[in-house]
């Protein structure tokens, strides 16, 4: 089966840690499948789950559904997500906003989050926003 992405999109590092919160398990398993594809180690996890995780794992980028049913809200599960795995990256992922809003950045802002990206994206949206998000990350641990 060849992958789901396009080849030259994919030139991050490997094996980093990319823990998916998404309630619907179609969706987990489709995002799940992406980055694995692209070289990635994926941990899925509910949000009530994820805040449990634990401390020791070397989390370079959280993949958050920010509407996930009977969950704390996105802001709090950020916020929790955050005292466990400070060096994080955080992409919020959201059916609630069109896929090339404006208001994307402020929003992702206002939750705490470095990226946002809009039900539905394709697959390179993702790889893509993961491969600069960690290369941030890569270089503020470097400096600290």
């Amino acid at each position: 089966m060849p992958p789901l992405y396009s080849e030259q999109l994919v030139d991050s590092p490997q094996d980093l840690n990319v823990l998916i919160i998404e309630e619907d398990p179609s969706i987990r398993e489709l995002v799940s499948l992406f980055l694995r594809d692209a070289g990635h180690r994926v941990i899925e996890s509910s949000a009530r789950e994820a805040v449990e995780l634990p401390r020791t794992l070397d989390i370079s980028v959280i993949v958050l559904d920010c509407n996930s049913p009977k969950a704390a809200s996105a802001q709090t599960t950020i916020r929790r997500l955050r005292l466990r795995f400070p060096s994080a990256a955080v992409i919020v992922i959201s059916g609630y906003f069109p896929a090339h809003a404006t208001c994307h950045a402020e929003f992702a802002s206002t939750l705490g989050a470095q990226g946002t990206l809009g039900k539905p994206f394709a697959c390179q949206e993702l790889i893509a926003l993961v491969k600069t998000l960690s290369a941030s990350v890569a270089e503020r641990n470097a400096t600290q």
